[in-house]
């Protein structure tokens, strides 16, 4: 299953990647995020490994992720290394004028079992998640900058 939904946030490239890429801030714009913390040392990077707690449709989950394409400010993406369902989440970023960014946010993930049956529901339910983080994510990084005026 594949779902992608873009945004245009009024807010410089550098600053959206940083805030969208940064794992600890998932839970302040991802739907599903409960927890997400970067268990390797140093600063994240590719090959860097993540734990994540996440909420879907009522389950409580637990993902590992590795960073499997970090290329500051326009590209990041994460691969489930565990978890129930495989996954891969990308950020794609581009600079727009005047200090504008179009983020572009592809989840795929693998169904299996009682989840390829609810294929149609799952979809519907993570289109919706991704409609309400972007909008999230856009609100969080605009008032950001109009309150730092």
């Amino acid at each position: 299953m594949r779902v992608e939904r873009s945004v245009t946030i009024h807010r410089p490239v550098d600053r959206v990647f940083e805030y969208a890429s940064t794992p600890g801030n998932d839970p302040t714009w991802v739907v599903a995020s409960l927890r997400h913390e970067v268990l390797s040392p140093g600063p994240l990077r590719l090959g860097s490994i993540t734990e994540e707690d996440v909420g879907f449709m009522g389950r409580r989950m637990r993902y590992v992720w590795e960073v499997v394409r970090y290329e500051p400010p326009t590209a990041f993406a994460l691969r489930s290394v565990s978890g129930p369902l495989p996954a891969t989440i990308r950020l794609r970023l581009e600079p727009l004028d005047g200090g504008t960014t179009n983020l572009t946010l592809i989840g795929d993930v693998q169904l299996r079992g009682v989840y390829r049956l609810a294929a149609p529901l799952m979809r519907r339910v993570a289109r919706r998640q991704l409609r309400t983080q972007l909008g999230t994510l856009k609100a969080l990084l605009e008032n950001e900058a109009s309150e730092g005026c």
